[in-house]
């Protein structure tokens, strides 16, 4: 009974020790950085002519900021941002879309290059005024109204 009770016991700490290691595989170093800190370094970023630039990495992430007053369109923002909800590598992490930027986060895991998600984000724009372009008013206005959910100003 003794040996069972130990082998048990021995187990659960093994198993508790891979469950926290596999979770500490993607986690860096150094602190968390807030999303106001990332603000202020979207601020500082030269966007020359992109609408996306990576505004810092640390060793999990690589923060990308897309900024707003370049995109004059809602429907093309609400379309940027349902795309990048569908993409398997980028997190949104905020702001709101009416705000001066909307960040995202990838895992530097991924291995994605700034010209990858460069690229992403301008085919999305691209894609989003082909189809706005092909719109009436009164289907661009509906469209908006049922994907709001990603519209909360």
């Amino acid at each position: 009974m003794k040996f069972r009770v130990i082998l048990m016991l021995v187990s659960i700490l093994i198993l508790t020790n891979l469950t926290f290691s596999q979770n500490n595989k993607y986690l860096g170093k150094e602190k968390d950085i807030t999303l106001s800190e990332l603000l202020l370094k979207a601020d500082n970023t030269n966007f020359e002519d992109q609408i996306v630039k990576r505004i810092y990495s640390d060793e999990k992430n690589s923060y990308f900021a897309l900024k707003n007053n370049t995109i004059s369109s809602k429907y093309v923002k609400v379309r940027i941002l349902e795309q990048s909800y569908q993409d398997k590598s980028l997190v949104n992490i905020g702001p709101e879309m009416d705000d001066g930027y909307m960040v995202f986060l990838v895992n530097n895991t991924l291995n994605k290059s700034d010209n990858e998600i460069i690229n992403l984000f301008e085919s999305w724009r691209q894609k989003a005024v082909r189809e706005m372009n092909s719109m009436g008013e009164a289907e661009m206005k509906k469209w908006i109204d049922e994907h709001i959910k990603f519209y909360t100003k």
